[in-house]
């Protein structure tokens, strides 16, 4: 896909093939939600409630430590 014509020749799909190289591909498991939640919800603490970034960080690490470990 990344040959087509129209593909290269398009500013907006070239910014995200050019962002592919530096991406990782995420697992499609169940246990994948547990991970975007937590992220969600220290997103969440940091932007609306005005938690520490390292706080929300260091909390958002051990809880996923916590439900790896379940």
């Amino acid at each position: 896909m990344a040959e087509d014509e129209k593909i290269k020749n398009d500013p907006i799909a070239t910014g995200f093939l050019k962002q592919f190289e530096n991406s990782v591909p995420m697992p499609s498991v169940p246990e994948m939600v547990q991970y975007w939640n937590t992220v969600d919800a220290t997103l969440g603490a940091m932007w609306n409630d005005g938690t520490d970034p390292q706080k929300a960080l260091d909390d958002m690490v051990n809880k996923m430590k916590t439900n790896m470990g379940q």
